[in-house]
């Protein structure tokens, strides 16, 4: 008898189990899910070696703003674009290129010092960003030894900022009791302030979107509402 070839220019061969088809498109998704990991590792690295450079080239401009390198190399180390002791010694090199500006420039007053002249000038208030170390991870499942090495972590720490303002107050005159006074009251404001709100009966459901859209305009529809 004739055997006449099946659609598509088969010749007629049996067709393959259900299971055998199954397992040719589990190992094509698996093929697809390598090659597209390969392409991301590979355009991440590419970043990451022109971030390298923007680094290295802004650490001597004048106004180098440290902290935003850091925020920058800390998010390369989280996405695995470079590993914790390359993200160290760029920050190393970073810094040390800011600390050779001319003293002229390392001479020019902070913005801190900027607002406060301002303020006893007459001029009124100024709206000042302070960028704090942050010592603890983000959240409970963020560990932060993937992109910070606990000697960063207790440079900082010898830095802080409250403990230095402590320690200023105390050489400009102000007692250590005056101190430990107005944290004590701050502490029972605190404490006031949260038995208040526990107090407070359960907000409404339908008051969860008051404050975050404008009233006038009608709340997203789906999951981003």
């Amino acid at each position: 008898s004739e055997t006449r070839p099946a659609p598509g220019g088969d010749t007629g061969s049996a067709p393959r189990p259900m299971g055998q088809r199954g397992s040719d498109m589990r190992d094509a998704m698996a093929e697809m899910a390598e090659r597209a990991q390969l392409i991301s590792q590979e355009a991440g690295t590419k970043i990451a070696a022109a971030m390298k450079d923007v680094i290295s080239a802004a650490a001597g401009i004048t106004g180098f703003a440290i902290e935003s390198a850091r925020d920058l190399v800390q998010y390369m180390v989280r996405r695995g674009q470079m590993t914790p002791e390359e993200a160290d010694k760029l920050m190393r090199e970073a810094e040390a290129a800011h600390d050779r500006r001319p003293a002229s420039e390392k001479g020019k007053p902070t913005a801190s010092k900027i607002a406060a002249d301002r303020a006893r000038a007459g001029g009124g208030p100024s709206l000042v960003e302070l960028k704090c170390y942050r010592y603890q991870p983000h959240t409970s499942d963020d560990d932060d030894s993937r992109y910070r090495t606990k000697k960063e972590v207790d440079e900082w720490r010898a830095k802080d900022p409250v403990k230095r303002a402590f320690a200023y107050l105390l050489s400009a005159g102000v007692t250590e009791q005056e101190l430990e006074a107005m944290r004590a009251a701050l502490a029972d404001e605190i404490e006031k302030a949260i038995a208040q709100a526990e107090s407070e009966p359960d907000p409404r459901p339908e008051d969860a979107a008051t404050h975050v859209y404008a009233a006038d305009n009608p709340l997203p529809d789906g999951t981003r509402a």
